[in-house]
């Protein structure tokens, strides 16, 4: 085999240049901290750090947390199922007493959902003021479990420095 010669032309043809479309990624429907529900259920979801859903009881808790139902967001059925259940929703801390319908004793909220019994009502008076029994609202006993309880309150300084743990859902 031989090879005698080899000759080259160039060709100014441009090679065509594909632009790969920038794809952005889209941004979440839904992130922590959000308040989510269907509308096929009047149920109502906090999002939370965790990546769950936690229920609201009733309209009296969520309310405690200062949300109105403008904050809601309606979430398809897919959307919703995405998010795990998580534990329910408390009263938020130093919003509201606390009791149930069996028992007397009214509780106060404190961080972390722990129930301390305020042990008199002189005691009531002298922490929360005369209108306390105005801030009592009573606990379904299906979500008592919800809560812990801690020790009682037999004073004002039991219930100084109390930080709400907003990062518990």
């Amino acid at each position: 085999w031989r090879l005698d010669s080899i000759q080259a032309s160039a060709i100014n043809t441009p090679i065509p240049v594909v632009e790969e479309p920038v794809v952005e990624e889209p941004e979440p429907a839904v992130i922590a901290g959000d308040l989510i529900m269907t509308e096929t259920s009047p149920s109502v979801y906090l999002v939370g750090a965790d990546g769950k859903r936690h229920a609201f009881p009733n309209d009296t808790i969520f309310s405690s947390w200062d949300y109105s139902f403008d904050d809601v967001e309606t979430v398809d059925s897919d959307a919703m199922a995405a998010y795990t259940l998580g534990g329910n929703v408390t009263v938020k801390p130093g919003s509201y007493l606390v009791k149930i319908q069996s028992d007397p004793k009214v509780y106060a909220v404190a961080p972390d959902a722990e129930l301390r019994w305020v042990i008199d009502e002189a005691t009531a008076v002298d922490i929360y003021g005369s209108a306390w029994a105005g801030t009592v609202i009573d606990i379904d006993v299906a979500f008592w479990k919800n809560y812990t309880v801690g020790e009682n309150i037999d004073e004002q300084s039991d219930t100084e420095g109390w930080v709400i743990a907003e990062d518990r859902y």
